[in-house]
């Protein structure tokens, strides 16, 4: 059952991360306003990271380099947080502030799930 079960927390933890880096090829240039402008390149981040996304939810599904993968898709939300989410909660704006903080809150749930799959596959298996 514990197999089972980890296998079915593994591909459900993917599928977003898949979902969001196809998001990256189709919405790219609407993501572009969110690159910080000190990141030279543009809207090439956007497609970078949509590959990234794409390759560790792969690696979710099939169980290889999937330590590798929790590490950049941990290094990938921590910058979300801090790059995208945490400016946004000074907006003046209402709207712009409550998006940011639930984007926020979406993406510190993800880095602990990330971090704790990192966790159970830096570990040898016995």
């Amino acid at each position: 059952m514990k197999m089972l079960t980890s296998t079915v927390a593994r591909i459900l933890f993917g599928v977003p991360f898949l979902m969001f880096g196809i998001n990256h090829f189709f919405y790219a240039q609407m993501m572009q306003g969110m690159i910080p402008s000190f990141l030279p390149g543009g809207i090439l981040w956007i497609y970078l990271t949509g590959v990234g996304l794409i390759a560790a939810a792969v690696s979710l599904f099939i169980a290889k380099l999937t330590k590798e993968a929790m590490i950049g898709v941990s290094l990938f939300l921590v910058a979300a947080i801090a790059f995208i989410h945490i400016p946004g909660l000074g907006s003046p704006d209402q709207a712009v502030m409550e998006r940011s903080m639930m984007g926020m809150l979406k993406d510190v749930g993800l880095l602990g799930a990330s971090l704790s799959f990192y966790g159970q596959f830096a570990r040898p298996q016995a």
